[in-house]
């Protein structure tokens, strides 16, 4: 092993001083490969998640993760999932793609809260999150975040329990995919314990205790905000796993990129470093092409097709 390395990445007499990573054949290779994940990448995200409805680029797991995560950077206990609130989401998402709508108030006047009473979810608090037209569950979560309101949603301490659904359907012409967060917090239920039948005489009647009084958060998220498409490069590496690999496969890319971007240019500068008197210009050449090319195409993994987005 080694043998190997010292091969491959470390300038000696016998490989006359020439690692052989950065000989022709290994450069044409490695180019190669960069350009063919590259490609494969862009098929997953635009043809094939696109077409298969069970592998939706927003997926309801990886936004509940994104959700508790920054709750948790808030000092905020996470969200428990409630499966009344997943199918309160999904009554909601289903109905915006059935009608081709995209708000908290449907045509017929329906507020998000007939939502969680069909689903049979009695709240003292609730909120609701929309999103349209997005293609990765953290270009949603980043959204909502940014938006005051959404965020004060996600932020609330007094909600406990989450519900996330997502529906197919078709908006302004085109094919999208409605996403629904709902937040709760389930109403209390008083028991009374009977009386103890230790007098003969009966115990007076005990007054219940009054239910308080159903609280509603996210009055004034009734917005509409635009995605540019001007992704940042999020540099802090979060838990990988299969969600999140799933649902965000652009993003996962850029990850790669930069690893094999940082493992060029190491073995660049131990190449030029090492036996500093003897260089090969189109060696380090080389290896400066290949930063390019990932350079290259992490611009347009970001860039090549930015999308119109919305949040309600």
């Amino acid at each position: 092993m080694k043998a190997v390395f010292k091969k491959y990445f470390i300038p000696h007499k016998e490989n006359d001083y020439k690692p052989h990573f950065f000989r022709e054949h290994i450069v044409t290779g490695f180019a190669a490969f960069l350009l063919l994940i590259f490609a494969l990448t862009l098929v997953y995200s635009q043809v094939f998640l696109s077409n298969y409805n069970f592998l939706a680029q927003v997926l309801p797991p990886a936004l509940i993760g994104l959700t508790n995560t920054d709750r948790a950077g808030n000092s905020l206990p996470e969200l428990k999932i409630n499966p009344v609130l997943v199918l309160a989401a999904k009554y909601k998402a289903d109905d915006m793609a059935a009608k081709s709508y995209f708000a908290h108030t449907s045509p017929e006047g329906l507020t998000p809260w007939f939502w969680f009473g069909k689903a049979g979810y009695s709240f003292s608090y609730a909120g609701e999150n929309l999103a349209i037209d997005f293609a990765e569950s953290t270009d949603v979560n980043t959204a909502w975040m940014n938006s005051s309101g959404h965020r004060a949603n996600i932020l609330n301490k007094n909600f406990t329990e989450i519900g996330i659904a997502t529906s197919k359907g078709f908006y302004q012409g085109h094919e999208t995919t409605f996403v629904v967060q709902l937040f709760g917090r389930p109403l209390p239920v008083y028991q009374l314990n009977p009386p103890a039948k230790v007098q003969p005489t009966p115990l007076p009647t005990k007054t219940p205790m009054p239910s308080p009084t159903p609280q509603v958060a996210g009055e004034d998220v009734q917005i509409v905000a635009q995605n540019t498409g001007e992704n940042s490069l999020y540099i802090e590496v979060k838990k990988a796993n299969l969600y999140k690999i799933l649902s965000s496969p652009n993003e996962s890319l850029v990850y790669l990129y930069m690893i094999l971007g940082a493992f060029v240019g190491l073995a660049l500068i131990i190449m030029v470093a090492v036996e500093i008197k003897h260089q090969h210009p189109r060696h380090i050449l080389y290896g400066l092409l290949l930063l390019l090319l990932i350079g290259g195409l992490i611009y347009l993994n970001l860039h090549l097709l930015p999308n119109k987005v919305l949040i309600v």
